[in-house]
């Protein structure tokens, strides 16, 4: 694999720094955790003598996977941060950025395969055809010349598996595929990351059975769901979430999308998901955007989720009526 132009820029100001910080966005999922932690052992594999921080993991939830990633014990002051390189994970914007304290960081890096909607790093390796950017940081390891380790293929592993849905997004390119045969030829144990991601406690799934239960499915194949404020407390869910994948492989649905209000920003949030119709530029009317397949989206009053699902709704018309005369037409 050819170094690229920015890849050199990468590792060469990675050599420039002893202390380093890595960032991943809020509510960090596993490509954003799995691409930080596997950076931090690549780090500490091959650039021993660097002090490496995955920056926020010191207070999140054990939910958010501390069954495999090494969460930090401790916070890092405003010294070692100021001297820091930071290198920002899986985020789109900069306002997602988990503790926003990459702010202070001397200088920033990024690495993402979401749309790039705006500049956050000097440096930036933004690139939406990867499946994940935990697939990014192995090929930028390879690409280096450095061996994958076993630790590290743990890490990219939890990133891409979750982010492709397991191989059944069309996100999933030859790439994938291939980072994941070197990934496996290291003999890491991939039962360890399938128990830490798709293992959950009975209430857990009980949540699920709720949010099926409440999900509205329309004529034209849209599923939607609005779930009510604090609702997972009742399931002994520690933060609430899109719970959207619920929603997943209905037969007749062709979009679906969930609404959940969030503790932290105090609002209305949602994702919207299909298997191969593009839905980001609707999230992108109300405060969102993301991948073509995959997106989220913010809402100040609950009530414009229905303003979403008429314009989703509107959209599956619309397909239909000109599938239908198409049909029409080739009999005719």
């Amino acid at each position: 694999m050819i170094l690229t132009l920015i890849q050199k820029q990468i590792i060469n100001k990675i050599k420039e720094f002893n202390n380093i910080t890595l960032y991943v966005h809020e509510r960090p999922d596993f490509d954003a955790l799995g691409s930080a932690f596997a950076f931090k052992s690549f780090l500490a594999e091959y650039f021993p003598s660097k002090t490496v921080y995955v920056m926020g993991t010191y207070k999140l939830h054990p939910s958010y996977g501390a069954d495999l990633f090494p969460f930090e014990k401790n916070e890092v002051d405003e010294k070692f941060l100021a001297s820091s390189l930071g290198i920002i994970f899986d985020t789109a914007n900069a306002a997602r950025v988990l503790t926003q304290r990459h702010e202070s960081a001397k200088e920033l890096i990024r690495f993402d395969h979401h749309p790039k909607t705006e500049e956050i790093g000097m440096i930036e390796w933004v690139d939406p055809t990867y499946s994940s950017t935990a697939e990014m940081v192995g090929w930028f390891i390879k690409a280096l010349g450095y061996k994958l380790t076993p630790e590290i293929a743990t890490y990219i592993y939890a990133g891409i598996i979750t982010d492709t849905g397991r191989y059944l997004y069309l996100s999933a390119t030859p790439s994938t595929y291939k980072m994941t045969y070197e990934l496996l030829k290291t003999g890491f144990n991939r039962l360890l990351v399938h128990d830490a991601v798709y293992n959950k406690p009975i209430l857990e799934h009980k949540y699920y059975s709720y949010v099926v239960n409440r999900a509205k499915i329309t004529s034209y194949g849209l599923a939607h769901v609005s779930l009510r404020k604090g609702s997972h407390k009742r399931f002994g869910i520690e933060s609430p979430m899109t719970m959207v994948h619920a929603l997943n492989n209905i037969s007749g649905v062709r979009i679906w999308t969930a609404l959940y209000y969030d503790d932290v920003s105090k609002k209305w949030k949602g994702s919207i998901r299909s298997r191969d119709l593009p839905i980001n530029q609707f999230a992108a009317m109300f405060n969102g955007g993301g991948h073509k397949f995959a997106s989220g989206f913010s809402l100040d009053n609950k009530a414009d989720f229905k303003k979403l699902i008429n314009v989703l709704n509107d959209y599956l018309a619309s397909l239909s009526a000109k599938e239908n005369s198409d049909v029409q037409i080739s009999f005719n």
